[in-house]
């Protein structure tokens, strides 16, 4: 995992790590080096996250636009189904930071085995303005046409608590 580490930050676009097992400590240095991806993956990786990470200054300036998650927490893996704070303790701990907070657009968490309604509630408990969450239910690779009607009616909102930008598809 280490040499991982050193060669993600020589990465300049996007990376994708598939199938991996980390700690939480590993994954706060892999996201906290990778900050300034446009896109970040852990795909089906068993991530631990039983306590909200400390990132502390070192997400400051992240202009990371998309943290994709799919499958990590199926039950074979992180089981966020049983574990259901672990989804949580990782956006609190990305909420430590403004700029992750305002830059990142998109959180995919499909084959999560989260409730439907919980990443977004989370995203908006921790006032993520401009996530997505992508839909849980549906398999990875199913991006259909339901994205348009839900975009249309996430944007009507007239609540100014309510994230303007959060959509589900």
């Amino acid at each position: 995992m280490e040499e991982l580490i050193n060669i993600s930050g020589k990465v300049e676009d996007e990376l994708f790590l598939c199938n991996f097992s980390m700690s939480q400590e590993q994954l706060e240095t892999l996201i906290s080096i990778n900050k300034n991806k446009i896109k970040l993956g852990f795909i089906k990786c068993k991530l631990k996250i039983a306590s909200v990470p400390d990132f502390g200054d070192s997400l400051e300036g992240s202009t990371l636009k998309l943290l994709n998650l799919a499958g990590c927490g199926h039950e074979d893996l992180s089981d966020w189904e049983d574990n259901d704070t672990h989804f949580e303790n990782l956006v609190k701990g990305l909420a430590q930071s403004e700029d992750m907070k305002k830059n990142l657009k998109n959180i995919s968490v499909q084959n999560c085995e989260l409730p439907k309604e919980e990443p977004m509630k989370t995203l908006k408990k921790y006032k993520f303005k401009r996530a997505v969450q992508f839909n849980t239910s549906k398999p990875i690779t199913s991006h259909n046409q339901e994205s348009t009607t839900t975009t249309q009616n996430a944007h009507s909102s007239s609540d100014p608590d309510d994230p303007k930008d959060c959509t589900i598809f």
